[in-house]
């Protein structure tokens, strides 16, 4: 065989041999892509997962979690989800129908308090439904010992204020009124309107008691019609404003979303998802 060949024939072999081995790395990210479950959605769920998905990997060192640290929004998270940015989305009310016959799973796994905050030095401690009321829609703009109220208001597609739209009719009426008022401060994610609610004087704005807890972020949070926002009143029914939240997933999610979503369900995370000021759901049907 000629010196030419033999050179042709080792070129050859080479890039057999390279292409080989570059096919196996493209190959070996694409499947730790693969491995990676990504979560987002509603701002108000993401610090418990945040500390579910460190459970798990403790438990599970070969498997990665990212829960994504800015809010999606319930909507946002649903749109990431149908369009394979996410692999479980966190939702707080029941899929469509559309979304339903697109192939998305939801299955309710925990509950928690919607609360009224505010500063931890305003030096009150409760509001009341009526009180509330006039506060939103501008009868009253000042705190009994005659300080500015600072609103800090959600969108009005946000999933604060679609439970406050359904606590009475006189509530969503003023509700709107707030976010047609010039100049009121209205924030996008639940993180934004807690770190408002956390810098200014005189501040009240919704939030939720598992976010709140989860995130350690200090805040005063109010009692509301006398009673207080806790899991007990939650699980008792006696605390009126009532977060709900679900876990979405596509019909073909991957085996480790599958795995993650079992974990759910376990008992250590209802311990983690109960000492956040949630109220777990268990073996609840899908929706």
């Amino acid at each position: 065989m000629s010196l030419l060949r033999q050179f042709h024939l080792r070129k050859a072999l080479l890039s057999c041999l390279i292409a080989t081995a570059i096919a196996g790395v493209v190959g070996a990210d694409r499947a730790a892509a693969a491995d990676i479950v990504k979560i987002g959605g509603t701002g108000g769920a993401l610090g418990d997962m945040s500390r579910l998905a460190d459970a798990y990997m403790r438990s599970h060192p070969d498997a990665k979690v990212v829960v994504l640290p800015r809010s999606l929004g319930a909507d946002g998270g649903i749109k990431a989800l149908r369009a394979g940015a996410v692999d479980i989305s966190l939702v707080i009310e029941p899929l469509s129908p559309d979304d339903r016959a697109a192939g998305l799973t939801a299955v309710p796994y925990a509950k928690s308090a919607l609360v009224f905050a505010t500063r931890q030095d305003t030096p009150f401690d409760g509001v009341t439904t009526d009180w509330v009321i006039d506060v939103y829609r501008g009868a009253v703009t000042t705190w009994p010992d005659g300080k500015p109220i600072r609103l800090v208001l959600r969108p009005a597609h946000d999933s604060d204020m679609k439970i406050l739209y359904a606590h009475s009719d006189a509530m969503k009426k003023a509700m709107e009124l707030a976010l047609a008022r010039p100049g009121l401060l209205i924030e996008d994610t639940a993180q934004l309107a807690a770190r408002k609610l956390m810098q200014l004087e005189g501040s009240l704005g919704s939030t939720t008691f598992a976010q709140i807890q989860s995130e350690q972020t200090p805040l005063k949070l109010l009692t509301f019609d006398g009673v207080a926002p806790t899991a007990q009143m939650v699980a008792a029914g006696r605390y009126p404003l009532v977060k709900f939240f679900y876990h979405v997933t596509r019909v073909d999610a991957s085996a480790a979303t599958r795995d993650f979503i079992a974990f759910l369900g376990s008992e250590e995370a209802a311990a983690i998802l109960q000492k956040t000021g949630n109220v777990r759901i268990a073996a609840a049907p899908r929706g």
